[in-house]
């Protein structure tokens, strides 16, 4: 929270960005290693504790963005929606180097471009950095402002998956999530991650479940600005 406050009582400006730079593992696990304190990590909970005391919880950012393994999830988003109109994450593993930081210069030359605009120079600066290389690279870039639908046709679907749970219901529910893609599953420290893509496990229980599936594929669609 200081830190945010020192950026923005320090460097005043008409928009701001804050960018997390550390290891990430996602909603469980959530962000950073503190390497003075025992490699602690901040929790969700954490960085939503810290952005409510700061400044950023009367000025919304621009965007948050995260230089940080399996941040892009829904439950990250659905804080960050609260002080920041963009988020800019990988929904994957990021390779070791990171982002490549000369979106700065493309900033410099306009400071008034918008989150989305910017967020898609970031994403696709990064991935270039990494062509060639062998190493995958993902970013997204997503409209925080269209996470609530998101969380409602979620919540949707899951309700739909309750009304006839049963025996025979469990054994289809766990064969889609065994085939529903998912990430950080890369390295031994990601293995309690935990985390699967919302619209592939949304397309693994549309057999069952179609209107309410279709309405979540949607609503990230239409959260999911550029990837």
């Amino acid at each position: 929270a200081s830190f945010i406050d020192f950026g923005m009582t320090g460097f005043p400006a008409d928009k701001y960005g804050l960018i997390f730079w550390n290891h990430g593992g996602g909603s469980i696990t959530g962000y950073g290693v503190d390497e003075n304190f025992g490699y602690d990590g901040l929790s969700l909970l954490e960085l939503n504790l810290a952005l409510e005391k700061s400044l950023a919880s009367n000025t919304k950012l621009e965007f948050i963005g995260f230089d940080a393994c399996l941040m892009a999830t829904v439950e990250t988003a659905a804080i960050a929606q609260d002080y920041a109109h963009y988020l800019i994450a990988s929904e994957e593993l990021e390779p070791g180097y990171g982002w490549d930081y000369s979106f700065l210069a493309d900033l410099g030359a306009n400071p008034q471009v918008g989150g989305a605009e910017l967020g898609k120079i970031i994403a696709d600066k990064f991935v270039a950095s990494y062509a060639g290389s062998g190493q995958d690279a993902t970013l997204s870039v997503i409209d925080l402002s269209k996470v609530n639908d998101v969380l409602q046709t979620m919540g949707n679907l899951m309700a739909a998956c309750n009304e006839d749970f049963s025996q025979a219901t469990f054994k289809k529910l766990a064969k889609s999530r065994q085939n529903t893609k998912v990430f950080g599953g890369g390295s031994p420290r990601d293995n309690n991650c935990d985390l699967v893509d919302i619209c592939d496990m949304a397309t693994q229980l549309a057999p069952y479940y179609q209107e309410e599936a279709k309405a979540v594929i949607q609503a990230v669609k239409n959260a999911v600005v550029y990837n």
